[in-house]
């Protein structure tokens, strides 16, 4: 009786493993005959996969900048989904470390914003930096549109030098 329970429970495990494999994995692998083989197998084959994996990681962490060109709270996310492959390679970096980055890549135009931030006593969470930069990030937006449409309806005075002479030209020639 354990005998078949322990074979049934084998052939589901392979099973299973088997089927969450694409198709030219479970071709070439479905030969293999007991779980514990077919997993000891796939593990080798694609560990050093997940290695060099997380060396790519790891590059697109450290070469990681936020820009100006793009939404700094689209960017910031963008970050963070790095962080969370590396969460998932076993990689994990505290938050007061993450949201220090975070603030460090500020682009030049937020420096002002920046040194608010740096010496603010509060501690941030990943969530609340994030709102604290939804805020100013919509604050700066509203601003230029706000800008933006002032100089829009503005008036300028403009004399062009042919005007003027065209206007000396005609009262030398009446005078």
């Amino acid at each position: 009786m354990e005998r078949m329970k322990r074979k049934e429970e084998e052939f589901l495990c392979r099973g299973h493993i088997l089927n969450a494999l694409s198709s030219p994995i479970y071709t070439a692998h479905r030969h293999i005959q007991t779980a514990k083989e077919l997993w000891t197998t796939l593990q080798e084959k694609y560990r050093i996969e997940e290695v060099s994996n997380q060396k790519f990681l790891i590059g697109n962490f450290m070469s990681f900048k936020i820009t100006d060109d793009k939404s700094i709270l689209a960017q910031a996310h963008s970050f963070l989904n790095i962080v969370s492959y590396l969460k998932v390679a076993e990689i994990t970096l505290p938050i007061e470390f993450l949201v220090g980055l975070i603030i460090a890549w500020l682009p030049k135009s937020w420096n002002g914003y920046k040194k608010k931030l740096k010496h603010d006593e509060k501690k941030y969470s990943i969530e609340s930096l994030l709102y604290h930069l939804r805020i100013e990030e919509d604050s700066r937006k509203h601003k230029e549109k706000s800008e933006y449409l002032s100089k829009a309806n503005m008036v300028e005075d403009n004399k062009s030098k042919h005007t003027t002479s065209m206007a000396r030209a005609v009262s030398t020639t009446l005078a």
